[in-house]
């Protein structure tokens, strides 16, 4: 489990699935039928119980002690952590419909320890996803399908909130007859708490189909398994929208609820049908997972991260190398997620290997491979994961920090990243970025000490010929350089200068200059 601390949301997923089998006994009546039913029912449930506890709490141990994390890092599928506590809960509730008064009441108490665990690490689950929506933007192509995954465990602590307070009103005037009044009060009190866990559903809801539609919009997204994701989050916002139908006797909910049947039919066989056919064509298998944490990085079991090996075929990327502290995220994120100069004093160290794919011009994905400069991940990028690191780099950008103390030591980790990269990728093409220029405030002086970068890096490369750019965060040197790399990756530049230049004779404009939208970039 420590082996990927994010894939290992899912080992979850085993008691959620015990606990909708225990649903099943209890929803199709199967307990009224047979005593020994009920019992092997409630007793699953208690190891369901057992497992959802000790994969939430152990998960989070593993998270906040043996892992480091980021907050780009953030997805839908973090809410798994608090899902199997929900789903237990609204389980343990159907159940203890059918069981004894003191077993009933044995069980919706432990029905409400398990909410009130669930429910607020739920809550701060969100607040984390949202804050890494709004900072860095929507999840990629391959992982934006979690965005529904919120909508289940918000569900499920509305269903777990109205069953339990139901069956309270019936156990606890019974159990508990010096408390009677508890009973309604607990009723009362689910039914706030589902009416609100509903509109925060649906506004769930509205924003996951808003991100899918803006992400299919600009790129198609390929049907992959993590399509099944979709299916129980909807799944639980309609057995919540029924359970409010039937409290509350409201036509309203009713017709909601016949909708989201409709809708969840309807995308279980369009699942069932493009699964197949990706079985029958292979075309399945070998594809992203349901996390990003497949596409950027697994994890060692000494808690440093290692990125995850490329598969034959996979695009080419992009590396930001050099020494910790130089400006390599600071400008990727300047570049690609709309940051200012001053909002990039605010980062801090970038942990092991930051995988981004950015979409540049519509179709063109930039993979990129930011690599964290602390000494003990350079020792690991040039050891252990050097083929990962250098295999199928298609652009190298080494950023020089001009405020270094110690150029040797500079030196020789480039001439180490070239000797890797000519041993797994001869033909990328290397970039030497002299950054933090703004700190020389003479122009002379500034083109001075990029030459004598440019000479020593020349007598450096026997079989690449680096291009060397003096950049700051400051000013338009950095978007310079930086137009000038994404120019040579553009396959089709050709083409786009060809028809530039007819467009200019038929406008009669002295110049035409063509930019990238999202980063304002000059193309050509």
């Amino acid at each position: 489990m420590r082996s990927h601390p994010r894939r290992m949301l899912h080992y979850g997923a085993i008691s959620m699935a015990m606990g909708t089998v225990v649903t099943g006994i209890a929803s199709y009546q199967f307990a009224m039928k047979s005593a020994a039913v009920l019992y092997i029912g409630w007793g699953l449930w208690w190891v369901s119980v057992v497992l959802a506890l000790a994969s939430s709490i152990l998960l989070v141990y593993l998270l906040v002690s043996k892992q480091t994390q980021s907050i780009e890092s953030v997805t839908g599928a973090w809410l798994l952590l608090a899902a199997p506590l929900t789903v237990c809960a609204a389980s343990g509730a159907t159940i203890a419909e059918y069981l004894p008064t003191n077993l009933a009441l044995i069980t919706i108490t432990a029905g409400y320890f398990l909410l009130g665990a669930g429910m607020p690490l739920a809550c701060c689950l969100l607040v984390l996803y949202v804050h890494r929506i709004t900072v860095y933007k929507l999840p990629s192509r391959d992982t934006v399908l979690t965005s529904f995954i919120p909508l289940g465990p918000i569900s499920q602590m509305g269903v777990a909130s109205i069953t339990l307070g139901r069956i309270a009103q019936e156990v606890v005037p019974v159990a508990l007859p010096h408390i009677e009044a508890l009973g309604v009060a607990m009723f009362h009190v689910g039914i706030i708490s589902a009416l609100v866990a509903w509109g925060c559903a649906l506004f769930a809801l509205a924003h996951a189909v808003f991100s899918v539609v803006y992400e299919q919009r600009s790129s198609k997204i390929p049907f992959t398994i993590s399509w099944w994701a979709l299916v129980f989050p909807i799944g639980v916002f309609s057995r919540l929208t029924v359970d409010l139908s039937q409290t509350l006797q409201l036509g309203f909910f009713r017709v909601v609820h016949l909708l989201l049947l409709a809708t969840l039919l309807a995308l279980w066989l369009f699942n069932v049908v493009r699964t197949v056919v990706g079985i029958w064509t292979g075309s399945i298998f070998g594809i992203a997972e349901l996390t990003e944490d497949c596409e950027c990085c697994a994890c060692r079991g000494d808690g440093m991260q290692k990125p995850a090996a490329r598969a034959s075929g996979c695009e080419d990327s992009l590396v930001i190398m050099g020494k910790s502290g130089a400006g390599k995220t600071s400008m990727r994120l300047l570049i690609f997620s709309n940051y200012t100069a001053n909002d990039t004093r605010r980062l801090g160290a970038t942990i092991d290997v930051e995988h981004s794919t950015v979409q540049f011009m519509g179709d063109l994905n930039l993979n990129i491979w930011d690599c964290g400069g602390q000494h003990k991940y350079l020792d690991n990028y040039l050891n252990e994961q050097k083929e990962n690191i250098f295999g199928n780099v298609e652009v190298l950008i080494y950023v020089f920090d001009l405020e270094t103390t110690n150029k040797d030591s500079e030196y020789v980790l480039y001439d180490e990243c070239l000797h890797s990269l000519a041993t797994y990728s001869r033909e990328a093409k290397v970039y030497c970025l002299v950054h933090k220029m703004d700190k020389i405030p003479d122009a002379d002086q500034k083109a001075h000490t990029l030459e004598q970068y440019r000479r020593a890096l020349d007598k450096r490369s026997d079989l690449f010929k680096p291009e060397v750019f003096g950049t700051s965060i400051w000013d338009y040197t950095l978007y310079h350089a930086w137009s000038q790399i994404v120019y040579k990756l553009v396959p089709n530049m050709a083409t786009i200068e060809r028809h530039l230049s007819s467009f200019r004779q038929l406008s009669e404009a002295c110049e035409v200059v063509l930019f990238e939208r999202a980063t304002f970039l000059v193309v050509c």
